[in-house]
């Protein structure tokens, strides 16, 4: 006889134990200062490197959400792809605003056309709360987005013909292989949610 508490939906889907992954929050929030010290370090070497207080501001709240966002997931399931999925899809959402915002996607920081490569970004967002966090509709949502990036991508290089619009094309693989994570989590537990 099979027990019911022993199937792959309850044990993938249940609560992380207080205990597990210690390590690796400690590695995650030990990384993002790291990463954080990285621009002081490099201003004391060179003049290349210019933050003002400003930007290590904005540089520690951009990591300590990326970290959050991965301490919460850790915290609020115990299934594997769903954690998978969500580290993915928030460390390409970073690497997205930190691009544009140190030296711009396409062009430099301040051309305005580079907002049209954030739309995914924004279908995120939105898509979230409307997916309720449930892993179905996430995978939906992260395949939207890939769909839309790779639009994004062909409408960049079409008007600007710079061919640094392609690789953008790491971010559709990056929300497709998030939207791939996020199924599998919705096949394993169907209400699979954080």
């Amino acid at each position: 006889m099979t027990n019911p508490e022993n199937t792959s939906a309850s044990v993938t889907n249940r609560p992380a134990r207080k205990g597990g992954l210690v390590g690796w929050r400690i590695a995650a929030w030990t990384g993002a200062g790291l990463i954080l010290l990285l621009p002081w370090v490099a201003m004391q070497f060179t003049h290349e490197v210019q933050w003002t207080a400003f930007d290590f501001i904005v540089a520690g709240i951009m990591l300590s959400s990326l970290v959050g966002a991965f301490e919460l997931v850790v915290r609020l399931t115990g299934n594997w792809a769903y954690r998978a999925a969500v580290v993915v899809a928030a460390f390409a959402a970073f690497l997205m605003v930190w691009a544009q915002g140190a030296v711009g996607l396409v062009g430099s920081e301040d051309d305005a056309f580079n907002l049209i490569f954030l739309i995914p970004l924004l279908i995120g967002a939105t898509g979230c709360f409307i997916a309720n966090f449930k892993a179905a509709g996430m995978s939906r949502m992260l395949a939207t987005m890939a769909v839309v990036q790779l639009i994004t991508v062909g409408i960049g290089f079409a008007v600007t013909r710079d061919p640094d619009c392609l690789i953008l094309l790491a971010w559709v693989f990056a929300w497709s292989l998030s939207a791939w994570l996020f199924g599998r989590a919705a096949r394993v537990a169907p209400d699979a949610t954080a």
